[in-house]
């Protein structure tokens, strides 16, 4: 009997293992929409609007293996993905590429292109591969925009490769080479890629469409393309005709509607497409519509997935309205482009959902008389075409998770702040004289965002006016160098006494970093290096104590000095407060270079090291050796305290040490024991392990030079035990506190866990390079400042001892645990290694005078996003890295953000706080901006989940264990307990600070109203007003609960898939 299976056999148990992986709501979407692909008369073109962070790109990535699975093409189902730029078409590429299997990435084709030009290449030979998948890229900025230019160089190789190919331009290759080479230096390389396309072959069809265009004459043109080239290859370009100067700008339009209208694809998916809505307005005759018109025509019935957890305004505001950017206009646009045809039912139905709601304002109407039939007709016509799913649809007690205690600010008013209020205004008056401008309204924004605020004045027309005025009006010169208020004092922040909760001219400030760090009396968050794990082994000790709950914040604010402002004030009061008082000669500003900080300093770094391992007492390095022995005294989660731990260790190490007490003599140096004890015992009772380590380690680029040196040192005296002289007494002490605190050994320990199925993929030599980043994270400079105030000397112990009573090692399996779903070891080690190796940033601060004298303010504790050009790769990739960091459970503990951080990026792995510094216009953005930590697997359902689960007697001792003991729980949904649980006393913490008499206490209870609300105003006009009708009802809260029940839109699959599979039966 044969039972071999075939490559195709084991595609398909992948793709079903795919499938059975998506939760119960997520398989419900998949199946929809499936089967309405599978319908020949449905236009095929869906909207997936899922809440933000349910996982709309796992949605599609299911909906790729449903259609596989009865995929019989000879070629491979090609999938074209478009998304706002290229960082984010890279990561979701890999994601949508359903097979993970090694043994079966021949399976995915590499993609055939990433730009429209390169449609035009003929593909490649069939390979006999067997691929049944390709996953190409797209962006807006590479390839439905044309107005940066020239493009790249292998987009004009390929459409001087498509130009050649026309009889009367092939004579003139060698005059039109230097146009189309741009700046490109390399001839040589230039004429081989040239060889490589034309070697490959051209598409005729785009060929021959494109020469065709080169021959028609544009109107409001004199002379077509070809003749502009032909002239051009007689004379050179000239720059002073318009004609000329554009010409590559003008081929790569043309060339790119003809590549669009030959793209080739199985299923179109368009990610966070409202960030480039010309691509669905055709009517508008811009270089996205139009090319967004070949691609997308009626007549080619692709298939098309748009994603987009708010793909129209959930909430428009009258100006909107007036404006025709409300919330019914850009619905009706979308219709459009999924329908087709124009959806005539929907006015009709539309009206009577509305006149049903607004019969609530007849005397003796209940919400009980309300007819549902209005709402069922409106969703029988949404339904095959979006497909929604929120929380608070399909699970209970959504809406308590957020904490919306109030956080009034007006205690801290004072005096002096208005005092620095009319500074600011009596500076901005005369700013204004002898100017046709008006600075109050931003003068009154300034003062209420930010302290000492014309020093983060950076990238603001104000400081270019101040400036200028400061040079030529002696009245503004004088007073700028009298208000003290409004300039940083550096003098004061350099001898670390600025004290920012006690002396910032502004409330908020004060109150927010009051919030943050406490008040001083007793050690805060300043002193933790990490978070605290969210299920510890032992009771936390230490300066971790009763700061088990302690959360990183994420703020938002409309003003971009506020990010600026918050993350350099609040990264020096972190300093301050570790380090000033108890370092009355310490500069924060080097002395060698004030505009610098002191981290940007390679020398100073390096001579103020804490550890260094290529000199000094050897004892570091037992920080480093993942002794076998001491890993294996497993770690095991209980309420004993740390403190009795370690008393049964100690008498645990004390027994294996007596063959190694006596015998020694010769130099007496006891801190050699503490690293080569453990080597000692591993060579006794673990073979090979040491050596094993000394090869491991020895591959690493961190271990070179002066380093292996010492690895040589080590190696050396192992071999002369006895001349080590007497072993000293706390040796076994010590010995349990590393088998509890190295940050090999924890780190060892913790990927063998987190990956027990790949347990051979892990080696000492990871668990030594985490160490290694350890060692960076404390010889920075708020590790070494921790350490040194905890321990006076002999620090290695010191930094054991901080890693013990901070836990690390379940720190490190709940962050491995988080990585692991996308990563493998080596991924885990690299990611950490980032994480911990994360330089500090700088913010400008800024100074008016008559010579440059800015400087700046380290960013660790805080950062700042916002700065970035979100079109730009290497802003890009800063964002990215930010990202990263902060999902981490290291530094940075606040990620201060304008509003690039509110769609699109995640940051829910350990952060549950959210400063809405600003209020948004617009009370969704509320919502929005929440949605970045209300995401799977937060830090608020972790927290829920262990409260919940692990004080049972048969509690799992490890993350994927518990979650699995979780999800058996009798839930009505798969949303628990991965995306939420609704047990449990952690919440999402929403602070918006306010003062007294401002416009902010006015509209936030207002807000609070409407997003209670606002779902009920789904595809209706005039929302503003429908809401303020629902709120004069004053409806109590089981009539609001029921008038959602009834009148309420319901998109999400889940919900009515019951009713479908009836039907259809």
């Amino acid at each position: 009997m044969n039972t071999s299976i075939t490559t195709h056999e084991l595609a398909c148990l992948e793709l079903r293992s795919t499938l059975s992986g998506l939760k119960d709501f997520q398989h419900a979407t998949v199946q929809r929409i499936t089967s309405l692909f599978n319908d020949p008369s449905h236009s095929h073109r869906i909207l997936v609007a899922d809440e933000v962070g349910l996982g709309k790109t796992i949605v599609a990535k299911g909906v790729i293996a449903s259609l596989l699975l009865n995929w019989h093409e000879p070629r491979p189902f090609r999938v074209t993905y478009i998304c706002s730029n290229l960082a984010l078409a890279t990561e979701n590429r890999a994601k949508l590429a359903v097979f993970k299997d090694p043994s079966m990435t021949h399976l995915v084709r590499e993609p055939s292109f990433s730009r429209l030009a390169e449609v035009a290449l003929l593909p490649v030979s069939d390979l006999g591969d067997g691929a049944l998948l390709e996953v190409c890229t797209l962006t807006p900025s590479t390839s439905f925009s044309m107005t940066y230019g020239a493009g790249n160089k292998r987009e004009r190789l390929v459409i001087f490769a498509a130009l050649l190919q026309h009889e009367d331009i092939a004579p003139l290759q060698g005059k039109l080479s230097d146009l189309f080479r741009d700046r490109v230096q390399d001839v040589e390389g230039w004429e081989y890629g040239l060889q490589e396309i034309q070697g490959r072959g051209l598409n005729t069809k785009i060929v021959e469409d494109f020469h065709h265009k080169l021959m028609e004459v544009a109107p409001g043109t004199v002379r077509s393309n070809m003749e502009v080239l032909t002239k051009v290859a007689l004379t050179g370009v000239d720059r002073d005709r318009p004609e000329e100067c554009s010409l590559l700008r003008r081929l790569r339009v043309l060339f790119a509607g003809s590549c669009a209208a030959h793209l080739q694809a199985d299923l179109f998916i368009l990610d966070e497409f409202q960030r480039f809505e010309s691509l669905l307005d055709q009517s508008e005759g811009n270089e996205h519509s139009m090319i967004a018109q070949q691609v997308f025509r009626k007549n080619r019935r692709s298939k098309i997935i748009l994603l987009s957890a708010t793909p129209f305004k959930a909430l428009s505001t009258v100006p909107d309205d007036e404006n025709d950017d409300g919330h019914l206009v850009k619905l009706e646009q979308i219709l459009g482009f999924l329908n087709l045809t124009p959806l005539t039912a929907y006015e009709p139905v539309r009206k009577l959902l509305k006149s049903e709601m607004q019969r609530l304002r007849q005397v003796g109407v209940r919400v009980d008389d309300l007819n549902e039939r209005p709402r069922q007709q409106v969703e029988s016509l949404l339904r095959p075409l979006i497909v929604r799913t929120e929380r608070s649809q399909i699970a209970v007690d959504v809406n308590r998770l957020i904490d919306a205690t109030p956080f009034d600010c007006s205690a801290e008013l004072r005096a002096e702040d208005i005092k620095a209020y009319i500074e600011l205004d009596r500076l901005g008056r005369l700013l204004e004289k002898d100017r046709n401008m008006s600075l109050s309204r931003q003068i009154m924004d300034f003062y209420k965002s930010a302290a000492w605020p014309l020093s983060f004045s950076t990238g603001y027309q104000l400081q270019d006016v101040l400036q200028s005025k400061f040079e030529s009006d002696p009245e503004v010169s004088k007073w700028v160098r009298r208000s003290q208020s409004l300039w940083l004092p550096r003098d004061l922040v350099n001898n670390y006494k600025l004290n920012v909760a006690r002396d910032a001219p502004n409330p908020r400030v004060r109150s927010l970093t009051t919030h943050l760090f406490g008040d001083g009396k007793k050690s805060g968050p300043e002193m933790l290096l990490w978070l605290p794990p969210s299920m510890p082994h032992y009771p936390l000790s230490g300066v971790f104590v009763g700061h088990e709950t302690f959360s990183k914040t994420l703020l938002f604010s409309a003003w971009a000095m506020v990010p600026r402002m918050l993350s350099g004030l609040l990264s020096y009061e972190s300093e301050r407060r570790v380090l000033g008082r108890r370092q009355p000669e310490a500069d924060y500003f080097p002395r060698k270079a004030r505009s610098k900080a002191r981290d940007d300093s390679d020398s100073h770094h390096d001579l103020n090291r804490l550890i260094r391992l290529d000199a000094g007492d050897l004892a570091y390095w037992s920080l480093i050796y993942p002794g076998k022995v001491l890993i294996d005294v497993p770690l095991a989660r209980s309420d004993a305290s740390l403190k009795d731990l370690l008393a049964k260790r100690i008498k645990h190490f004390s027994g294996l040490l007596k063959p190694l007490a006596a015998g020694h003599s010769g130099s007496r140096n006891q801190n050699h024991w503490y690293v080569l004890a453990p080597m000692l015992l591993d060579r006794m009772h673990s073979d090979s392990w040491h050596e094993d380590w000394i090869a491991n380690i020895s591959a690493l680029a961190d271990f070179q030079g002066n380093i292996q040196g010492r690895v040589h040192d080590i190696c050396q005296r192992l071999d002369s035990i006895k001349e080590l002289g007497e072993m000293p007494a706390d040796l076994p002490e010590y010995l349990a506190w590393l088998s509890v605190g190295s940050p090999a050994v924890c780190a060892y320990r913790a990927l063998s866990l987190t990956y027990s199925k790949d347990a051979s993929a892990v080696h000492s030599g990871h668990a030594s390079s985490i160490a290694l980043a350890f060692v960076s994270l404390f010889n920075g400079v708020s590790g070494s400042a921790i350490i040194k105030r905890i321990s006076k000397r002999q620090h290695w112990r010191g930094v054991v001892n901080y890693c013990a009573e901070g836990g690390l090692q379940a720190m490190l399996e709940e962050y491995f645990y988080m990585l692991s779903s996308s990563s493998s070891v080596d991924d885990a080690v690299k990611a950490i290694d980032s994480a911990l190796r994360t330089k500090p940033s700088s913010v400008k601060v800024w100074k008016a005078g008559p010579v440059d004298d800015s400087t700046h303010l380290r960013c660790h504790y805080a950062v700042q996003l916002g700065t970035q050009k979100a079109s730009d790769e290497a802003g890009q990739e800063r964002v990215v890295s930010i990202r990263e960091s902060f999902n981490s459970p290291f530094r940075p503990f606040v990620l201060a953000s304008t509003s690039i951080g509110q769609e699109g990026l995640d940051f829910h792995w350990y952060c549950s706080d959210v400063v809405h510094w600003n209020l948004p216009s617009n009370p969704i953005d509320l919502e929005q901006r929440e949605g970045r930590v209300n995401r799977y697997q937060s830090l608020v359902v972790r927290r829920r989940v262990v409260q919940a689960l692990s004080k049972k007697t048969d509690a799992p001792q490890q993350w994927a264990a518990l979650f699995e003991a979780a999800a058996q729980l009798p839930w009505k949904t798969d949303l628990v307990p991965y995306w939420h649980y609704p047990e449990g006393d952690a919440q999402i913490r929403r602070l918006v600070p306010i003062i007294a008499m401002s416009q902010e206490q006015q509209r936030y209870p207002q807000m609070l109203k409407i997003l209670s609300l606002y779902r009920l105003a789904f595809g209706q006009p005039g929302q503003s007003e429908l809401l303020e009708h629902l709120k004069s009802l004053n409806l109590s809260t089981d009539d609001l609960e029921k008038l959602k029940q009834r009148l309420m839109i319901q998109l999400a699959p889940i919900l009515y898939q019951d009713e479908r599979q009836g039907v259809s039966a």
